[in-house]
């Protein structure tokens, strides 16, 4: 399971009130936050802003819907594809390459993804709707 503090800008403090609210994990996170009568339901609980929310659920939904590693998950962000519109609009081999010069900049991760595997994100994420 992939720790609620994995996602930019959840730190422990944040992780505490989500728990306190029964928000366990991602999958959980995103079932609460998926719309807008829930997120705010969520807010009230937490204290946590719906926008606020909404912003951690944006970059999660996609990652976490399509199974990207927390690790590729960081590189996309540092490549600056942080939506399921922006994983649409690429051409698999273009993120591939991206994916290839941001990491020799930043040294994110020691393996990259095959361009298989990023042409599998494009495909899986073109299935998804985005967050309302």
């Amino acid at each position: 399971m992939t720790r609620l503090t994995d996602v930019v800008g959840i730190g422990e403090v944040y992780e505490a009130k989500l728990i306190d609210a029964g928000i366990e994990s991602l999958g959980q996170l995103l079932e609460a936050g998926s719309n807008p009568t829930h997120r705010k339901r969520l807010s009230e609980e937490t204290g946590i802003s719906s926008r606020r929310l909404l912003g951690w659920i944006k970059k999660i939904d996609p990652f976490e819907a399509i199974f990207i590693e927390v690790k590729y998950i960081r590189l996309l962000e540092a490549a600056g594809v942080d939506s399921i519109s922006e994983i649409i609009s690429y051409d698999p081999l273009d993120l591939f390459e991206l994916l290839v010069d941001v990491n020799k900049d930043s040294r994110l991760v020691k393996k990259l993804p095959s361009p298989k595997r990023v042409e599998d994100w494009i495909k899986t994420a073109k299935n998804l709707q985005e967050v309302e």
